[in-house]
């Protein structure tokens, strides 16, 4: 297996970060960003593209998931007064 192998990567983020910060796409971000550094061209050039990508994404589901929550709540608020 080869130092830098996929494999060698994940073992070394558990035993280093623990499951504690992968309770976030951030912090799995985080803590794959040094792993993806050590990459060859191109593929860490990929690999920095697709975890930004992945950064978007997480940022845009966030976004919508605080504005059903408010949407959530103002309906709550509103069956209550009714009610």
């Amino acid at each position: 297996m080869a130092a830098h192998s996929p494999e060698v990567a994940i073992k070394q983020l558990q035993s280093q970060h623990g499951p504690q910060n992968y309770d976030t796409i951030c912090g799995v971000q985080r803590a794959l960003w040094p792993y993806i550094n050590l990459l060859p061209e191109p593929k860490r050039t990929e690999a920095e593209g697709l975890l930004v990508t992945a950064y978007v994404m997480g940022s845009r589901m966030h976004a919508r998931l605080v504005e059903q929550k408010r949407a959530l709540e103002s309906t709550d608020a509103e069956e209550s007064d009714a009610g």
